[in-house]
């Protein structure tokens, strides 16, 4: 017969052994177990509180007492298996889900062998698991303050990477400022700027690396580092027209190689707040929306493929006249994604298009703010599927 020595057991007996089959203390005795021995029921209570014990064999007396019973209880609430042999075991109340074994009191040696190896082989299992389970309780506290960590690091990159957007401009000359930044994650792989170049003259830019999170993020410091919009020659400084800005943007970023087809894309403008003229180049961005009372609102349409690709980049300026009353709208291309289930007949680019139109008449303030509303109340906007930012320009009329 097998000794179970693989299976070691801390087993309490409890009572006189006279009542357990013959034979079965010198088959208990051939284990290598942990038996310890309580005489009653009051010193058994002891031995469970004291030390562990993975299995009880009670020898139990002929009528079942209160103090039994309680005794019993107390082990099932622990979770310890019994066996209870010998007597009336009718008496103790044992529920089905209970770990309390009555078997027949006539129980042979060889099935009371049975069953209590068999408790020595789950009691293993069970240890293992208690093992595994507490490896991954610790596993799980360090997960937790893993995450707590990155949590930490994302909020202070998305509060170093909002630091390095302009700071509340609301006007310069006669422009007006609107800007809507909303990151679908803690950082966003969009980013603008507006900077004064000079006394007379505005620059205005918006750009998104592809995708969002932390790859597009790092991107934009980049960005905003390779963005030249003024360059100095014989001592003097000269502003760079919009075409040449995304050029050498472009040049920097394909010299790079960035991984993954990494590529980006924008649209800069200049605008002279004397002559309202504004020079204009794109690079593959969603063209501007303007709204003019003339025109109404149109695509401000421009030539320019995605930067970062190719070092081989043609990207012209253009030029047109504002006047007072126009309004441009830049934006990123997740606003198409924002504005996607506004009608279903219609695309996302399409209904952003008649979002603003029926809106046009508004002051710019009130535009990208009903933007931003709209935004807010679309299904899954906690979880947006990618940044969107807005950058709107309004031409007022002059301070007299």
């Amino acid at each position: 017969m097998t000794t179970d020595n693989a299976c070691a057991l801390n087993l309490l007996l409890v009572g006189e052994k006279g009542n357990l089959p013959d034979g079965f203390d010198r088959w208990l005795g051939d284990r290598q177990w942990k038996i310890c021995h309580a005489p009653d029921v009051g010193a058994a209570s002891a031995e469970v509180s004291s030390r562990h014990i993975d299995a009880v064999l009670v020898c139990k007396p002929d009528k079942p007492s209160e103090e039994l019973k309680r005794f019993l209880r107390h082990v099932d609430a622990l979770r310890i298996a019994a066996v209870v042999v010998g007597g009336d075991a009718a008496g103790l109340g044992v529920s089905d889900s209970s770990l309390i074994d009555t078997p027949s009191p006539n129980i042979s040696k060889e099935e009371l062998s049975w069953r209590l190896s068999t408790l020595a082989r789950f009691q293993a299992q069970a240890r293992r698991m208690e093992r595994e389970l507490e490896h991954m309780q610790k596993l799980g506290k360090r997960l937790n303050q893993y995450f707590r960590e990155i949590d930490d690091e994302m909020r202070l990159a998305s509060r170093l990477q909002r630091d390095f957007l302009p700071r509340e401009i609301e006007r310069i000359g006669p422009l007006r400022f609107r800007t809507a930044f909303r990151p679908a994650s803690w950082v966003s792989g969009d980013i603008y700027d507006i900077q004064k170049l000079d006394d007379q003259h505005v620059g205005i830019y918006i750009a998104d690396a592809i995708g969002h999170g932390v790859a597009a993020g790092l991107l934009t410091m980049f960005i905003k580092h390779s963005m030249i919009t003024r360059r100095e020659t014989d001592g003097k400084f000269e502003i760079v027209p919009p075409g040449e800005a995304l050029i050498s943007l472009n040049d920097r970023l394909a010299r790079h190689r960035l991984p993954n087809c990494q590529f980006v894309t924008g649209h800069y403008c200049v605008i002279n707040t004397r002559t309202l003229r504004m020079q204009y180049a794109r690079g593959g961005h969603p063209y501007p929306l303007l709204i003019s009372g003339e025109r109404g609102v149109s695509e401000l349409k421009s030539t320019g493929g995605l930067m970062g690709l190719f070092p081989e980049f043609e990207c012209p300026t253009f030029e047109m006249q504002l006047h007072p009353g126009d309004k441009l709208i830049l934006f990123t291309d997740g606003i198409e994604s924002a504005f996607e289930d506004l009608d279903a007949k219609r695309g996302g680019a399409e209904n952003f298009h008649q979002f603003v139109e029926s809106n046009a008449a508004l002051p710019l303030t009130d535009i990208v703010g009903k933007i931003d509303s709209y935004i807010d109340q679309t299904t899954g906007s906690l979880q947006p599927e990618d940044d969107v930012t807005i950058v709107g320009i309004e031409v007022v009329e002059r301070d007299r």
